[in-house]
């Protein structure tokens, strides 16, 4: 499976499902807005994954979801299941807490990632067997975030997204360190051609990925900044947050896309009841 695909929504993303177990000092406590969508991924015209995407946006707290599964063509050759979550705060800006992560396929590996105020201490079952060349240095875990979180950072209410698409992320996983720099495209309307399960106001940016450290040494530098990828952001019709519409990839003879199948969003009403609105294909 190309690591476009794991980038881009274990960004990106690509979290537990619906049944996410929570951190055991999960700070999520009032929900404001619940956003849950479901994703399909192609490599030119053949499905190869299904996305399940969900995240809850408190006044001081977040957490967000993704589970990935390959489907279709890709499990022919090889199947895999992977799933993330992560707990924080969004003040005085999004700080992630604990992030959990576990890869089902070929290897299997179950990780945690937790930070602090001074170190971030991430454990791995089976244990990797080495850290990379370079290993990520406490310096450089304590200045990243994960990529659940970067998700979170571009649709979270408020977000002004000229400023949010024009930065750059740091990222760690447990073992891998790298950047995900985003380059503003300007404001889009979301077509159909981009995704039917969303239309209206939008807006595009580019992300590039590049290695940091973390990774094995066999693998050539010069390919660090691997195939930019175009993200397409859509304005959620009655609701404050934003929704990832579609990611693109340029591969050569083909593209690599995952897009927007199906929205919903619970938001609250003054009595305190939650109404829910359904956006699909």
């Amino acid at each position: 499976m190309p690591n476009f695909l794991r980038s881009a929504l274990t960004v990106g993303a690509v979290a537990m499902a619906l049944s996410t177990t929570q951190a055991t000092a999960d700070p999520v406590t009032a929900l404001e807005t619940d956003l849950h969508a479901k994703y399909s991924g192609y490599l030119g015209p053949l499905k190869v994954i299904d996305v399940d995407l969900k995240s809850i946006y408190a006044p001081q707290t977040y957490r967000s979801s993704v589970r990935m599964k390959s489907t279709g063509f890709a499990a022919l050759f090889g199947k895999f299941d992977t799933a993330a979550t992560v707990t924080g705060y969004t003040q005085p800006k999004l700080r992630p807490v604990e992030f959990n992560h576990t890869h089902t396929g070929k290897k299997t590996r179950s990780t945690q990632v937790r930070w602090t105020d001074d170190t971030v201490i991430a454990t791995a079952n089976p244990p990797h067997g080495n850290l990379g060349n370079p290993p990520a240095s406490t310096q450089q875990k304590l200045e990243a975030t994960d990529t659940l979180t970067i998700l979170a950072a571009l649709t979270r209410p408020g977000v002004d997204l000229s400023k949010a698409c024009d930065a750059t992320y740091a990222a760690f996983d447990g073992k891998q360190r790298y950047d995900l720099t985003l380059e503003p495209l300007g404001p889009v309307e979301i077509t159909p051609n981009i995704t039917s399960a969303v239309s209206g106001p939008g807006y595009k940016c580019l992300m590039r990925y590049k290695e940091v450290a973390g990774y094995d040494e066999k693998l050539d530098r010069d390919e660090a900044f691997r195939a930019p990828i175009t993200v397409w952001i859509a304005e959620v019709p009655g609701a404050k947050h934003r929704a990832i519409a579609r990611f693109e990839a340029d591969m050569g003879w083909f593209s690599a896309v995952v897009k927007l199948k199906q929205l919903d969003h619970l938001r609250p009403q003054t009595s305190g009841a939650q109404a829910s609105a359904s956006l699909t294909r």
